[in-house]
């Protein structure tokens, strides 16, 4: 199973081919992955089929849930697993039971995703019978579900470098672009001088110092850019840092280290 995310750069992808193994491992008829949007508030959720004849390709975003009045919020504030013996005397209650019920399933398994404290979602397991799980059964996912938090966290790292990097390198293509369209500035503003005193013709001198006033302006709103820049690239270096996000290899040594 580790070989099977670690090879995987999507963490739905390798959910979806793992959820066969997790099934022979710990019975169940579905199989799912509610992971947390990044402002906490959501749960995206994915099922994955685990007999033959009803898998798919890869899995699909289905339900989004709020935090609040679910099963799954409930598990992500405790971080710890849950048994639901009878999925119909909570549908009443939480919403994603209420589907669960409707749906014909009658017990739930619901294991938290928690990597160095931070929880990330939930491995959901359910089947249509009633009073399927026991303990023995999260003792058997416990660690499933704590490889899936270190990848889920993994690929959110990458995507935020991503993101931090293509912020980075604007930041560093505006500052480029400003400091030559300001050297050809400085260059039209010498030339006006230069003519200026060649030629005292008061008409060209008007024209001149309009040219020069204009091309000011321009050197005014270039400066703007070269100071946002700068602020996006503090912006996004202390981001980064916030974010945990490795910036050099001895740096993400002790990060993997600390996920593993």
């Amino acid at each position: 199973m580790l070989q099977i995310i670690a090879r995987s750069v999507d963490v739905t992808l390798a959910f979806q081919s793992l959820a066969s193994r997790i099934a022979r491992l710990v019975p169940c008829d579905r199989v799912g992955l509610a992971l947390l949007t990044e402002n906490g508030e959501e749960f995206q959720t994915y099922t994955a089929r685990v007999h033959e004849d009803e898998r798919r390709t890869r899995p699909r975003p289905e339900v989004v849930f709020k935090v609040e009045q679910t099963i799954l919020g409930s598990v992500v504030r405790s971080r710890e697993a849950l048994i639901v013996g009878d999925v119909s005397q909570a549908a009443a209650d939480f919403l994603d039971a209420n589907i669960l019920h409707t749906s014909g399933f009658g017990s739930a398994l619901i294991v938290p995703l928690v990597s160095k404290g931070r929880v990330v979602g939930t491995l959901n397991l359910v089947q249509r019978a009633k009073d399927a799980y026991r303990a023995e059964h999260v003792s058997a996912i416990q660690p499933i579900a704590e490889i899936f938090a270190v990848a889920v966290i993994a690929q959110q790292l990458q995507l935020s470098l991503g993101k931090y990097r293509s912020m980075e390198a604007m930041s560093e293509m505006t500052l480029s672009i400003a400091t030559e369209i300001n050297s050809a500035l400085q260059t039209i503003i010498g030339h006006c001088d230069l003519l200026e005193r060649g030629y005292p013709d008061p008409n060209l001198q008007r024209d001149l110092a309009t040219v020069v006033r204009q091309a000011q302006r321009i050197e005014g709103l270039l400066a703007k850019m070269r100071t946002a820049a700068n602020d996006r690239m503090r912006e996004v270096a202390a981001a980064v840092t916030e974010a945990g996000i490795p910036s050099s290899p001895e740096e993400f040594d002790e990060t993997a280290g600390g996920l593993l």
